[in-house]
């Protein structure tokens, strides 16, 4: 019983340990500037490079290229510049997939995004971040469906299901 009862404290100690290590290694802080596994990463500002592939991105996404519009937007009291990017997305757009599509194509820029959402104006905004500072901004509007466009599934069943009352 004795050789079980210390195995088993052996074992645990173990275990402890590793959880430890496994703690710092998790917790260790990241070098900024640290070059990902695809490539090397790019310097200065990336708009001019970043600008075509995040048009080519969204092209591949089913946004067709007239339902998209580059604005030049000031930024409040700062005197500065940036790119806004206004789109009008089909209705089953899905921004989460836009928001990871463009984090892989852009990593190697080390460039950040953000994504936040407008319930009220029903908008959705991805923010491109480079050194801290937002230098573009992808606005997606989703276009509206006419009434009647579409008929839903419940309204179908309700029509045959008085077709076939009469």
């Amino acid at each position: 019983m004795a050789k079980s009862l210390d195995r088993g404290i052996l074992l645990l100690v173990g275990l402890t340990a590793l959880a430890v290590v496994l703690t710092f290694v998790r917790e260790r802080p990241i070098a900024p500037g640290t070059p990902s596994p695809s490539g090397a990463v790019e310097s200065g500002p990336p708009l001019r490079v970043v600008t075509p592939i995040v048009d080519s991105t969204l092209r591949s996404m089913g946004i067709a290229p007239e339902k998209m519009r580059h604005l030049k937007v000031s930024v409040g009291e700062v005197k500065a510049v940036r790119e806004e990017v206004r789109v009008t997305a089909p209705p089953g757009f899905e921004v989460l997939k836009a928001l990871t599509a463009l984090t892989d194509s852009l990593r190697r820029f080390n460039v950040a995004l953000v994504s936040t959402e407008n319930l009220r104006e029903k908008t959705s905004s991805i923010h491109l971040l480079y050194e801290k500072r937002i230098f573009e901004s992808i606005v997606i509007t989703r276009e509206r469906q006419e009434k009647g466009a579409s008929s839903s599934g419940r309204k179908i069943k309700k029509e045959k299901g008085r077709k076939t009352a009469h």
